[in-house]
């Protein structure tokens, strides 16, 4: 079962201001989100290169998770 799990992150209303003319207004939580997704697979993908004798360049999302979850 998939658990979700809050995360905080506080920010100045100058970098918010900042950041909402460079991606555009509403636009930081979606980004924040992609930069958070990105760097959890990347360090997946790092520790199956690592502990198994997988590509996860040529896994689904599902073969990884179970990869994962038998290290």
């Amino acid at each position: 079962k998939e658990k979700n799990m809050d995360i905080t992150i506080n920010i100045t209303e100058q970098e918010k201001t900042i950041l909402e003319s460079w991606l555009g207004v509403g636009q930081i939580e979606a980004w924040l989100q992609h930069a958070i997704d990105n760097q959890i697979r990347k360090a997946a993908d790092e520790v199956i290169l690592q502990q198994t004798k997988f590509n996860p360049n040529k896994m689904s999302i599902n073969d990884k998770l179970a990869a994962l979850s038998k290290l």
